[in-house]
């Protein structure tokens, strides 16, 4: 698999122009992730609409995991309205990368995306990976490289807001590395942002750990069952 160098439009460029604006960090980040995770999978042979699709999905799915856990087994089989919109999105989910494999495998061309390197993936004993199996994978990274990483991302810029003098020195450590211009050099002045990035991952670790912060209900209200 060739290596490639991904660059994926920042949805905060309309913030950056219109200071003290507000967002919707949760949406925001989750196009930002999205659109990485998906340019990695596919590169850009697939239509935005299509991750997009793929994360609502995601999102509903995972919302409904949350509610469903409580419920009774039987009532999961009955055919309300819920449970219905909870097996097609499930259905949805599966189709999208399914079409994807089939138009890539007819193609039969090394995109030098994870996709490709999935299908080229060969077993000693059993050959290659079945559609369902890269199917399930692409599924995996794609919960992993979106919602995961957003996650992390949100919480660092939350525990940022609430430490202005830490925030002030990423900004400098930022501007200092990049000096105005975009990183094309396939991540390596990343590499030299030493304080960002472990800020970054000691939230990730944070939000996946039981850190102190706010509570939030186990059940979302409103969620139809």
């Amino acid at each position: 698999m060739r290596a490639q160098i991904l660059s994926v439009e920042s949805p905060f460029g309309s913030a950056s122009a219109n200071p003290g604006s507000q967002l919707d960090m949760k949406a925001e980040l989750h196009a930002m992730t999205s659109a990485v995770t998906a340019a990695t999978l596919f590169t850009h042979s697939v239509p935005q609409p299509v991750p997009r699709q793929m994360l609502r999905d995601i999102d509903y799915v995972v919302r409904m995991l949350m509610a469903r856990t409580l419920l009774p087994a039987p009532l999961l089989k009955l055919p309300t309205p819920g449970n219905r919109a909870y097996e097609r999105a499930i259905t949805d989910l599966h189709a999208a990368p399914a079409e994807i494999i089939t138009t890539r495998r007819r193609a039969g061309v090394d995109q030098g995306d994870r996709l490709s390197a999935l299908i080229a993936e060969q077993d000693e004993d059993r050959g290659g990976l079945s559609d369902l199996e890269i199917s399930d994978q692409v599924i995996t990274f794609f919960v992993a490289g979106t919602e995961t990483t957003a996650t992390a991302l949100a919480r660092a810029l939350g525990l940022l807001d609430a430490h202005p003098d830490i925030a002030e020195q990423q900004r400098a450590e930022v501007d200092s590395v990049l000096a105005g211009r975009p990183d094309r050099r396939n991540g390596r002045s990343v590499r030299r942002t030493g304080h960002s990035r472990h800020r970054v991952s000691d939230a990730g670790a944070c939000a996946s750990s039981p850190c102190p912060g706010p509570v939030r209900p186990t059940v979302p209200a409103g969620l139809p069952v």
